[in-house]
């Protein structure tokens, strides 16, 4: 048995093949074109198996073989037009309908991350009554600035070792105090509860803004000191670390604090906070940040 192919048939074949896989499947469309310009020079120089044999060219010259083989040229051109047909056919009735929402529209670059944490933009501020060393009440109250820190989590889970990093510059960076233990730079948030973490505390004459929960006793050197710094109209911030001790002060104002809000498994929050003293020798501290 003699096999015989004709060149058009070939082509055909190619070309339909190679738009499919162009049409079909972007990521391998150069494989797609090669197949078709593969058809093509098949088709331009006769190449076909005659008699077992790989013949190209033909005796023939080109316009009597568009003449006796236009039937097979017709073929060629056919098919590729009506495969490219039905892959556009099938693109647009599996497009999404209108209001439908396209995977190619949704563009999540530039946006904002879901936090964990919930910062509140006015501080919690609590004052005490400065008394002397025999006890008796002064004219000054310790204010104790505080940063309001919610769980955000829509599951309920609680936040775990929620902590609240200070830094005015690169080198005067502590732990924020948890309010409620006074000692522990860390706390454990539930679902729908918040902890204060101390940012700084400031000596004044006034409690305005603040809920008095108390006195404290501090010693008359102490008191001399807050004294002579309110007299002169440089009342001092101080930042305490974990421990309550004093680590550093800031004396000006305008101030701008770094805060970083960060837990287990949680993508940390950064924040400002700035600090402002009023004509009427109160403070105020603006948080703001993303």
């Amino acid at each position: 048995m003699q096999v015989r192919t004709a060149s058009g048939s070939v082509a055909a074949g190619l070309g339909i093949i190679g738009s499919g896989l162009a049409w079909a499947l972007p990521e391998v469309k150069w494989l797609g074109w090669l197949m078709v310009a593969a058809g093509f020079f098949v088709f331009l120089f006769d190449i076909r198996l005659e008699r077992g044999q790989l013949a190209v060219g033909s005796p023939q010259p080109m316009r009597q073989r568009l003449r006796t083989m236009w039937p097979e040229y017709l073929m060629v051109i056919s098919g590729c037009g009506f495969f490219v047909g039905l892959v556009a056919f099938l693109q647009l009735n599996a497009a999404p309908s209108a209001g439908a929402p396209s995977a190619k529209m949704v563009d999540t670059k530039g946006a904002p991350e879901v936090s964990a944490f919930t910062i509140e933009s006015k501080a919690f501020v609590e004052a005490k009554v400065i008394r002397s060393s025999d006890g008796e009440p002064t004219e000054l109250f310790e204010l104790k600035y505080y940063l309001p820190v919610v769980n955000a989590i829509k599951t309920g889970r609680t936040l775990r070792h929620v902590q609240v990093a200070i830094e005015f510059d690169a080198d005067a960076r502590v732990f924020a105090r948890n309010r409620d233990t006074s000692s522990d730079m860390t706390a454990d948030i539930r679902n729908g509860q918040r902890v204060y973490f101390e940012v700084f505390t400031t000596i004044r004459k006034t409690n305005a803004h603040a809920l008095l929960t108390g006195s404290v006793a501090y010693t008359d050197d102490q008191i001399a000191f807050y004294r002579s710094r309110i007299a002169s109209g440089t009342p001092r911030f101080e930042i305490k670390d974990a421990a309550g001790r004093f680590a550093y002060g800031i004396g000006f104002v305008p101030a701008d604090l770094k805060l970083t809000v960060s837990a287990d498994e949680e993508i940390a929050r950064t924040l400002s906070g700035t600090l402002f003293s009023t004509q009427d020798g109160s403070v105020s501290f603006q948080i703001h940040g993303p």
